[in-house]
């Protein structure tokens, strides 16, 4: 132990006192240590049954809506050259990785389904019965939160 400059010794108590501080400061330490992993295994526990619920469920709408959007990409259109099936099959492969990580990153995607979605809840909400009666979003958002629409612009953020 460091006197810091003074020219004396450390009695037993001043080195029981110093010792225990430095345990509970050890102790201490595990314990916030041990509570952020557990808080990390089960973040990353949430993660994976939310990722297992999206590959169940809508992983192949996806999937099946690239296809389609990738199809009516690369068909061939008059005046162009018709392509080989390589050619063909690099497109498509182009156009489908080009639309899932759109999922990921895509701020004008993003903003041009925002207001879609804006649009077609107004149009829900007008159309309904109880138009100006109190807590009527709440009635239409909650049915529309739930439908999934495939490859929706920075879903993932």
């Amino acid at each position: 132990m460091n006197t810091m400059g003074q020219d004396r010794e450390f009695t037993k108590e001043d080195t029981r006192c110093a010792l225990e501080t430095v345990k509970k400061f050890r102790n201490e330490w595990e314990r916030i240590e041990d509570e952020n992993l557990r808080r990390d295994i089960d973040r990353k526990l949430e993660n994976m049954q939310g990722e297992h619920t999206y590959r169940e469920t809508n992983e192949a709408l996806d999937i099946a809506e690239a296809e389609k959007r990738a199809d009516e990409a690369t068909a061939h259109q008059e005046g162009q050259e018709p392509m080989d099936e390589f050619q063909k099959s690099q497109a498509i492969k182009k156009a489908k990785w080009d639309f899932l990580t759109k999922m990921f990153y895509d701020p004008e995607g993003a903003v041009q389904h925002q207001k879609n979605m804006d649009r077609e809840r107004v149009r829900t909400n007008t159309s309904a019965d109880r138009t100006g009666t109190p807590n009527t979003s709440q009635i239409g958002g909650a049915e529309a939160d739930e439908k999934y629409t495939p490859l929706v612009p920075e879903y993932w953020k």
